[in-house]
């Protein structure tokens, strides 16, 4: 089973980047990427230092979503620098 790996060195150049990248996690929609931006997300390696509680600040993100949100960023990634 592979699992979704962010490209080799790719570097997100706008916001519909960003959205498409974060939308890819399980739990994230449009709305949810869009609004992860305003609070300075700009990728799935950001998303995976965040934490549950600052997640659930995002309309519409309740504590078992952001949970949710965040288990799939750590487990389904590999995020190189």
């Amino acid at each position: 089973v592979s699992q979704p790996q962010k490209p080799d060195q790719k570097i997100v150049h706008d916001a519909s980047d960003i959205i498409a990248e974060l939308t890819e996690v399980v739990g994230v929609t449009k709305q949810i990427a869009e609004a992860m931006i305003g609070l300075g997300i700009s990728g799935v390696a950001d998303l995976q230092e965040k934490d549950a509680e600052t997640l659930c600040k995002l309309k519409g993100v309740s504590m078992k979503l952001a949970e949710k949100i965040l288990l799939s960023a750590r487990n389904d990634f590999i995020v190189e620098d």
